[in-house]
């Protein structure tokens, strides 16, 4: 039956004194990982948290690239004008565009 099981277990444990304290490490050890991992989850979280403006602005500034970009490439293929030439007027032409539509 399993109940004699777990009584020779028991017997084995308190029987030999340096299993038991081995098994104790092994069981303190995982906890101490278990609680590590949750404190680093925990302070990851409240990084994020904190940081949260400057990741959105990153990721921003990253896709407005893409796009000034994109918008430069067809520019560059059929005029004589540099990848960098084609972005300048890209980024030239949304700046007179958004001036004319708000002089103000």
């Amino acid at each position: 039956m399993e109940i004699e099981g777990a009584c020779h277990f028991s017997v084995t444990f308190a029987a030999n004194p340096e299993v038991m304290r081995r098994h104790q490490r092994r069981f303190v050890r995982q906890v101490l990982l278990v609680l590590g991992l949750v404190a680093l989850f925990i302070a990851v979280a409240l990084f994020s948290w904190m940081v949260i403006d400057v990741l959105l602005l990153a990721f921003l500034g990253v896709l407005l690239g893409v796009a000034l970009r994109t918008l430069a490439k067809p520019i560059a293929r059929r005029t004589f004008f540099s990848d960098r030439g084609a972005l300048g007027g890209v980024v030239s032409g949304g700046a007179v565009r958004g001036r004319a539509e708000n002089p103000g």
